[in-house]
């Protein structure tokens, strides 16, 4: 979920053709739409006042809407309270739409922040390797979080990596369609899944790996191609031809027979530290047993290194950690009644029509707990007014 479909044309509903109260919402644009249906900003009158901008994906009631994945990625999303991940705030069912109301992120996506925005350091490098830091540790810091609850998100990529339009940007990692909770630590998966250019070879080679692959692991090397594509601007290795052979091919060709690294021309004329790139290799190792896990990445010295802490990237990393710390102290568990209520929903939304005027609600537990404080518009008045208060 998040604004994570693709960008489109089409007709601009009104409010009231969607079946939502007109006193409560105001539709803004058109996001984009996709197979699943159509993604809108909207201005939410009954949230605070500087956190009302929302995102609305609307789905049609019946055949559209996948009973078993949409019980399964609201689920999932639900037990996630961080602030890297975009926050689901509500399921509205009204008589024509199953609708999911979540956070808006205005800075658009990864992909785009690095094609578009991100002045090149030179022609061989986009981000500086500071910047990358930066957004790296906060991808990191959801992966990780997600990982200790056992959910393996199996879809990690640029484009559902989103960013507010703050300076320095903060992440919110979306959609967990293909996302998968596993009940104990390394539980295999066997389903291939995800977008070739950053699936692990392991999950693109089901034929040399029978017992299925680590859903974790796989995590780890989507996570060391996003780090490659931000230092660089492109992909590690040859993508173009898009089916899944053809993928595994060029990774084993960028690796020229040595698995735990890539070969020479990967750097290019990027002046990239050593650091990095020993970071890269073990991320992007073709043996997924040897392949370096998140405990090990946050402890290595491309990692740790020590930034001033009047350094723009340190004090903004220091207030969403703190931020953090706040948000764990209102965490809720999602109760029986609570699942329940939620299965209900979803399964009448398979019916393609409903009783007129009426609107069905679920909140996830810590939705209307979270406020505006940790998801401020304006991070860097938010950084003075917290220095002032250090004082």
């Amino acid at each position: 979920m998040g604004a994570c479909l693709g960008r489109g044309a089409g007709s601009f509903k009104e409010v009231g053709e969607m079946g939502l109260p007109s006193e409560r919402f105001t539709v803004l644009k058109k996001l984009g739409s996709g197979a699943e249906g159509e993604l809108y900003l909207m201005k939410d009158k009954t949230r605070d006042k500087g956190d009302q901008l929302v995102a609305l994906k609307m789905i049609l009631r019946g055949s559209l809407v996948d009973e078993v994945r949409m019980l399964r990625e609201i689920t999932l999303q639900s037990t996630l309270n961080h602030i890297h991940v975009i926050k689901l705030y509500q399921i509205l069912l009204t008589d024509s739409h199953f609708c999911i109301l979540m956070e808006y992120a205005p800075g658009g996506d990864l992909f785009k922040y690095i094609t578009k925005k991100v002045k090149p350091v030179s022609k061989y490098q986009a981000m500086s390797e500071e910047e990358a830091r930066y957004v790296f540790k906060q991808v990191l810091s959801a992966v990780d979080y997600c990982h200790k609850r056992h959910i393996a998100h199996r879809d990690l990529k640029l484009a559902n990596i989103l960013l507010d339009d703050s300076w320095p940007p903060r992440v919110k990692i979306c959609d967990f369609g293909l996302s998968r909770s596993y009940d104990y630590e390394h539980e295999n998966c066997y389903t291939i899944v995800g977008t070739p250019a950053y699936m692990s070879p392991e999950v693109l080679d089901p034929k040399h790996n029978p017992d299925g692959y680590d859903p974790v692991k796989a995590d780890i090397w989507s996570a060391g191609v996003i780090l490659y594509a931000m230092l660089r601007g492109r992909f590690p290795f040859d993508t173009h031809e898009g089916n899944l052979k053809a993928v595994l091919r060029n990774i084993k060709a960028a690796h020229q027979g040595d698995p735990q690294h890539l070969w020479a021309p990967a750097w290019g004329n990027a002046k990239l530290s050593d650091e990095v790139k020993d970071l890269l290799d073990r991320m992007l190792d073709l043996d997924a047993e040897r392949r370096i896990n998140i405990s090990e990445i946050l402890e290595h010295p491309w990692m740790s290194k020590d930034l001033s802490p009047s350094d723009t990237f340190t004090k903004a990393q220091m207030f969403a950690e703190e931020a953090q710390e706040k948000w764990n102290k209102v965490s809720d568990v999602m109760d029986q009644t609570k699942q329940d209520r939620l299965r209900k929903l979803v399964h009448e939304a398979l019916i393609e029509h409903g009783h007129p005027g009426e609107i069905l609600e679920w909140h996830p537990p810590t939705s209307l707990r979270v406020r505006t404080a940790f998801s401020h518009a304006n991070l860097s008045s938010l950084l003075d007014h917290h220095e002032e208060n250090s004082v």
